[in-house]
């Protein structure tokens, strides 16, 4: 059984999937959550900036990772170029920042490098297995409800679904794009339970 950690990285959620792939082509969903590292408005609370910040994402990784031990460990790839309209420059910096922070707690623990993968590619492999659409974080959150009978999602006192569900799908779905990339079109099967 190989351990896939795979994860959705920000500096607000992080969401992350711990998947098991058997020898047997089977895909089992372990676990999954996320942490929320603090906020720029609580580091201010404490007379602190983007240093307290990243210790503490740095913190939380090195316990998710030491927690899992996982084989391999997957992300989704960050912006490695502006977007006009799309994020700030310095959104792209912080965000690349927190991702090396969790890839270097990765290599030191582990000794192993990350496995990248571009938002692009994850939904290229899920739209071409699933024949689904994959525009948006709903289509994300709605293809993994469907296939991961113990993915569940939690509503907010509104009704709505809690916005961490959208990281944990995220990160679901970074984490099934690898193993079905690593299974070269074998026939794949998900262990619902």
């Amino acid at each position: 059984m190989k351990k896939v950690l795979s994860l959705d990285i920000s500096s607000s959620t992080i969401g992350w999937s711990v998947i098991g792939i058997s020898i047997d082509e089977t895909i089992k969903l372990y676990d999954f959550g996320h942490i929320k590292p603090p906020s720029k408005a609580m580091a201010e609370k404490k007379s602190f900036g983007l240093s307290y910040r990243l210790s503490e994402i740095s913190r939380l990784a090195k316990g998710l990772l030491e927690e899992n031990t996982p084989d391999v460990v997957i992300v989704e790839d960050y912006a490695k170029k502006f977007s006009r309209g799309k994020s700030s420059a310095n959104t792209i910096i912080i965000l690349a920042t927190v991702n090396e922070i969790v890839s270097l707690e990765c290599f030191n623990l582990l000794g192993k490098e990350v496995v990248r993968l571009p938002v692009s590619r994850i939904r290229k492999i899920l739209r071409d297995r699933y024949d689904s659409p994959i525009k948006d974080k709903d289509d994300v959150l709605n293809l993994m409800d469907k296939l991961f009978e113990n993915f569940n999602t939690k509503l907010n006192r509104a009704g709505n679904i809690k916005k961490e569900c959208y990281d944990e799908a995220d990160a679901l779905a970074v984490g099934l794009a690898f193993c079905i990339d690593e299974l070269k079109g074998k026939e794949l099967i998900i262990c619902r339970k």
